[in-house]
């Protein structure tokens, strides 16, 4: 019975509680936004670097 009185007012309405629950679910909406993102940056700059700053190629000397 004690236990049962304990968990209510763990579970009351705690306004720390409901932030920390808040920041957690921002943290797992934003961290796989943002590591799917900075994967894609780099992508797309190796991509552009490669693509349209890459040297011509040299071509043999004629004789």
């Amino acid at each position: 019975m004690t236990l049962l009185a304990v968990l209510q007012m763990a579970m009351a309405d705690n306004p720390h509680l409901d932030l920390m629950y808040f920041l957690t679910g921002v943290l797992i909406a934003l961290l796989p936004t943002s590591v799917l993102g900075i994967i894609a940056y780099f992508v797309v700059r190796d991509w552009y670097v490669h693509h349209y700053r890459r040297k011509p190629a040299p071509t043999p000397p004629t004789r």
